[in-house]
């Protein structure tokens, strides 16, 4: 595993683990989880910052901002994304991108949509919405998106 870091460079991190696909899922999992701030209580309650700086600041998940992925089971007909734009629009969401394949009307199709940065108590908020909606099937999938700070 390579990992560079400002004060460190780039450092190299080799053994055995459990298996290829299970150790870098794992560890992958865990940079993940630190990047996106999960983990700073863990720290904290291990005593594993440096006692010469303050605590992290924690804010509540629900206010969480970033970007996101969302797939939804849409029916492919007249005014449906126009129902979902409205509640996605009614909570602060704004798309970034959408991506629907061509299919015959009346059928249900995956609808891809990316948005530009939102809180997760909004977009938490709209999931729900949506999810109640007649021409949505089944439950949106949400991935948060974390994007690598520029500089």
């Amino acid at each position: 595993l390579s990992v560079f870091g400002h004060a460190t460079g780039h450092t190299m991190y080799v053994g055995r683990g459990a298996g290829q696909m299970p150790t870098a899922s794992a560890v992958v999992s865990d940079l993940m989880n630190i990047a996106a701030g999960w983990y700073p209580r863990a720290f904290a309650d291990l005593n594993l910052w440096c006692n010469d700086h303050e605590p992290p600041h924690r804010i509540p998940g629900e206010q969480l901002t970033t970007r996101f992925y969302m797939r939804i089971s849409a029916l492919d007909g007249p005014g449906v994304m126009a129902k979902v734009g409205t509640i996605l629009g009614d909570k602060g969401i704004s798309a970034s991108a959408l991506l629907q394949h061509e299919m015959k009307a009346g059928q249900f199709v995956p609808v891809v949509i990316v948005t530009h940065e939102a809180s997760q108590g909004a977009m938490s908020d709209a999931l729900d919405e949506i999810e109640k909606l007649d021409v949505v099937d089944g439950r949106p999938v949400c991935i948060r998106i974390i994007d690598l700070p520029e500089g």
